[in-house]
C-alpha cells in the first residue's frame, strides 16, 4: 500500500510539474517556452499570447531560422507579413486557401493538448506557397524538432519565467 500511494504522489507531482507545458491554449495566455538546441549552439523563443494583431492573440516562434516574417500568428491560423523590408505582419486570416493572393510571408501556428506548431514560408502567386521551416514542439516530453532546408536539428523546452 505505502508503495502504491508513494507511486502516486510521484506521479502527481511530475504531473504539476509538467502542466505547464501541457495545459490547453487559453491556460497559456503569455507563457514563455525556451528551447535548447542540443548541441547547445541555438535557441528558440516561444510566447504564447503574449502578443495581439487585429485584436487577436498571438502565438510566436523566434530563432535563427525565423527570417523575413514576425513567426507570430493566431492559434490555428495564419499570419500574413509583408514581402520586403522589416517584413512586419500586415493581415491574419484562418484557412489557407485565404492566402492564395497575398504575396510575402506567412506563418501558420496551432497548439493543441500533445504539440505547439509553427512554420513559416514564403507565398508567391502563381507559384503558390514554398514552406521554409517547421518547429514543433511535443508537449508531454519538452522535446523539439526543427526541420530547415533539409536539415533536423533536435531541441529541448521548458516553461521559462517571464522577466518583466
Amino acid at each position: 500500500m505505502f508503495h502504491s500511494n508513494r507511486m502516486f504522489l510521484v506521479s502527481l507531482i511530475v504531473l504539476l510539474n509538467t502542466s505547464c507545458i501541457q495545459s490547453n491554449g487559453d491556460e497559456i495566455s503569455g507563457q514563455f517556452i525556451q528551447c535548447a538546441e542540443n548541441s547547445g549552439t541555438h535557441e528558440v523563443l516561444i510566447d504564447l499570447g503574449g502578443e495581439s494583431f487585429g485584436g487577436r492573440p498571438l502565438n510566436c516562434v523566434s530563432g535563427s531560422f525565423v527570417l523575413d516574417l514576425s513567426g507570430c500568428a493566431p492559434d490555428g491560423a495564419y499570419g500574413l507579413h509583408r514581402p520586403t523590408g522589416a517584413a512586419g505582419l500586415v493581415g491574419l486570416v484562418d484557412r489557407w486557401q485565404d492566402y492564395g493572393s497575398h504575396v510575402g510571408g506567412v506563418t501558420s501556428n496551432f497548439v493543441n493538448a500533445t504539440q505547439i506548431y509553427f512554420s513559416g514560408g514564403f507565398n508567391f502567386p502563381p507559384q503558390g506557397y514554398r514552406e521554409s521551416w517547421t518547429f514543433v514542439v511535443d508537449r508531454i516530453d519538452g522535446l523539439a524538432v526543427l526541420t530547415a532546408q533539409g536539415e533536423i536539428s533536435r531541441y529541448t523546452c521548458s516553461v521559462a519565467n517571464r522577466v518583466i
